[in-house]
């Protein structure tokens, strides 16, 4: 069996695409030595039921750059409740929400100060939701020396993994050096994108957790009974 491997920001509730690119890979890294970024899919949640529903994460700020596993999300406010309140509203007519909710309170309950160990288990509660089989490790334990390219082969070579997966623009901006990998034998392809049916296309943007109220733990399997590329 071909073991493949991609690299991926952790990211706070993020889309259902999110998943689905995780879905096609046999090995996940979030890449959580790169520097953080303010006001990105680290801190900002994709919508819910509505466009506008969406979560943020407060930070602290220290005036200095700092990579996403150094930073510490604010433990001065009450968010962490606020949060919960807001989930348990917009899936207030859910009929999986006895399912989810209760973990999900227990992930905010538990949330220390570190941002990217807290994502990190969030991304965990949902890909066992999700009956996603990758296994899940973090850059920031890695070696990381070398550009984007090295970091990639050594990961390949650290965890079995003869191919490599990554959005269009990881080759095309050569953010990824696709000829440095097939000279190393690391085989290099897109994702494909998100089946092209109605249920899923309906959902590709909107937080994945929607997707786990609406179809409760058939929203996995959903996902496998339209993949068609096999």
């Amino acid at each position: 069996m071909i073991k493949t491997l991609c690299t991926m920001r952790p990211a706070f509730w993020p889309n259902l695409e999110y998943f689905w690119r995780m879905y096609q890979c046999h090995t996940v890294i979030l890449t959580d030595h790169l520097l953080f970024v303010k006001q990105r899919e680290m801190t900002v949640s994709a919508p819910f039921r509505d466009k506008m529903q969406r979560l943020r994460v407060p930070v602290r700020h220290i005036g200095r750059p700092l990579t996403i596993a150094e930073k510490e999300m604010d433990g001065q406010h009450a968010w962490r409740s606020d949060h919960i309140e807001a989930l348990r509203s917009i899936f207030v007519n859910s009929d999986w929400q006895f399912l989810y909710m209760p973990r999900i309170q227990e992930l905010y309950d538990r949330a220390g100060e570190n941002l990217a160990d807290w994502l990190y288990h969030l991304i965990v509660f949902q890909m066992e939701a999700l009956h996603l089989k990758a296994r899940l490790f973090t850059s920031a334990r890695l070696r990381t020396a070398g550009d984007a390219t090295q970091f990639v082969l050594d990961a390949c070579s650290q965890y079995g993994c003869t191919a490599y997966r990554a959005e269009p623009q990881v080759f095309e901006r050569d953010w990824v050096d696709r000829q440095r990998l097939e000279k190393a034998a690391i085989s290099t392809a897109v994702f494909d994108p998100l089946p092209d049916a109605h249920i899923l296309q309906s959902a590709a943007k909107d937080a994945a957790l929607s997707f786990l109220m609406d179809f409760g733990p058939e929203a996995g399997y959903l996902l496998r009974q339209f993949d068609t590329s096999e």
